[in-house]
């Protein structure tokens, strides 16, 4: 039985931008870390330098405890094919609802279509993994990757290393010829160039964020956005999502409605956690007007961007008071409006 590890893509996931991480330099590698699973990565230095949109996804692994990360190669034709779908006319004119969430839904195909993973690094509860392999099982089987390899043990975890087999489907030569090149440059990478250490966040059952930090961000039109922005409003909800994550899209339409009927005393603000290139951040517009949420977005400076290091995933969504303390429970997933309102509704009482 294939796939004992299934990935909830975005359900629960974070992205990160290699090229956006402040990383440690060396004559030939830089250094990149993933604290929520102890990892760090010694990477070829010509790797950083390379044009393309290359992101880490977090992923929370079905049936298991542990999580994956897919270091991901993202087509600059995904941007552009997903802005043209939600900017696209209605068969009558302005889209109807029904079509708009066809679109969202496009877009999540899209997705899968275009997107590589490079190579994915697994962590499994090492008491779960040795029953997973007595009863049979396969390194390949758990990551549903052949020729998957053992990297070592730490933490309580096993972690695996897997290279999926490439394929060029829906790629142009253009975007082939530069996966091609990642392909090349990272073709002696391996489990010796992958160090595990301690986790550095908290359980998945707490996940918790802590504080908003200090930051200075802008929104969608390049106003600048301080932590001035909770003042004066008792609860603020604030709701971390990426272009790329079909259950975020699939929720904004439920966001758009909670933004224009939050209590009083109350707001909705959205941090675009992918919102680090002109392309994302036309299509984070394209998808906000198709869903008719026009509620606060920000685009996250450094300091946002590694405060939201710390969530399990997207959309994650925390409740902070006056002051950017949370408060609450964060809630992984998207939920509906009643479930929002209810969430908020009840840290009101």
């Amino acid at each position: 039985m294939r796939k004992l590890i299934s990935l909830l893509l975005c359900v629960f996931f974070v992205m990160m931008p290699m090229t956006g991480v402040k990383a440690e330099q060396a004559a030939e590698t830089f250094i990149e870390t993933i604290p929520p699973m102890g990892l760090t990565f010694k990477f070829p230095a010509e790797l950083q330098e390379m044009d393309a949109h290359v992101f880490a996804p977090l992923n929370n692994p079905l049936g298991t405890t542990g999580l994956t990360v897919m270091f991901l190669f993202v087509p600059d034709s995904y941007y552009e094919r997903g802005q043209a779908i939600m900017d696209a006319e209605g068969e009558n004119g302005e889209p109807t609802q029904e079509e708009l969430d066809a679109r969202m839904e496009e877009i999540w195909i899209l997705y899968y279509q275009l997107c590589r993973a490079l190579f994915t690094v697994t962590m499994i509860d090492s008491e779960e993994l040795a029953l997973t392999l007595e009863g049979g099982m396969t390194y390949d089987d758990i990551t549903d990757i052949d020729n998957s390899v053992r990297i070592g043990e730490g933490n309580g975890y096993t972690y695996l290393f897997g290279r999926p087999e490439m394929v060029y489907d829906h790629l142009d030569e253009e975007e082939i010829a530069l996966l091609q090149r990642y392909e090349e440059v990272l073709k002696d990478f391996g489990t010796e160039n992958i160090e595990i250490g301690e986790i550095e966040m908290e359980t998945p059952s707490e996940n918790q964020l802590g504080p908003v930090p200090a930051f200075s961000a802008v929104d969608l039109d390049g106003n600048p956005l301080t932590n001035s922005v909770f003042e004066g409003v008792k609860l603020t909800m604030i709701n971390f999502w990426g272009t790329y994550c079909g259950p975020c899209i699939n929720e904004m339409p439920d966001l758009g409605e909670l933004g224009r009927n939050m209590p009083e005393g109350t707001q909705l603000v959205g941090i675009i956690i992918d919102g680090t290139t002109p392309d994302t951040l036309e299509l984070a517009r394209s998808i906000l007007d198709g869903a008719n949420a026009d509620f606060l977005q920000i685009v996250p400076d450094e300091a946002i961007y590694r405060y939201s290091r710390g969530l399990l995933g997207v959309p994650s969504t925390i409740f902070v008071d006056s002051q950017g303390k949370q408060v609450g429970e964060t809630i992984l997933g998207a939920r509906s409006y009643a479930d929002y309102l209810a969430a908020i509704e009840e840290l009101l009482k």
